[in-house]
């Protein structure tokens, strides 16, 4: 059984990293769309979730709706991240976009180490690399600095 379970997971990943990222996602959205019909017991945590957090500010509905899309959007992160993880640096550059980058460059005085927070949704494999596309002005990466 394990060695099935193995087969059919390693067939999946090998089926999204020969996709088009684009398609992928779609496929992770329709997919997340499809888990929060089917996964009612965290629907409900989620729907609970938003509503101690929103129940003042949103209607039932609108807090349905958020934990629908909290839903898509992991099915979209989930399976872009099998696909980014085959990619090449190359490849990737035409995905990502930073702005600010200068101001991670060291003022006079100052450490040159740096420690920098992101949001908790997202594709955090992407993040390990990102440096390699963020340049400082002399064109030198920023971990270079």
């Amino acid at each position: 059984m394990d060695r099935l379970l193995y087969v059919l997971a390693l067939g999946l990943v090998k089926f999204f990293q020969a996709l088009p990222l684009r398609a992928v996602a779609r496929i992770g959205r329709i997919g997340g769309g499809l888990a929060y019909w089917l996964d009612a017991r965290h629907r409900k945590v989620a729907i609970r979730n938003l509503t101690m957090c929103f129940g003042k500010e949103k209607s039932p509905a609108q807090i349905r709706m958020l934990a629908r899309e909290n839903f898509k959007r992991l099915g979209e992160n989930y399976c872009s991240a099998i696909k980014t993880a085959s990619m090449t640096a190359l490849e990737l550059k035409d995905c990502l976009e930073f702005s600010g980058a200068e101001k991670l460059k060291p003022g006079a005085g100052t450490s040159r180490s740096r420690i920098i927070a992101i949001g908790h949704f997202g594709n955090f494999e992407l993040y390990a690399g990102a440096t390699l596309f963020c340049r400082n002005s002399n064109s030198r990466p920023l971990t270079a600095l």
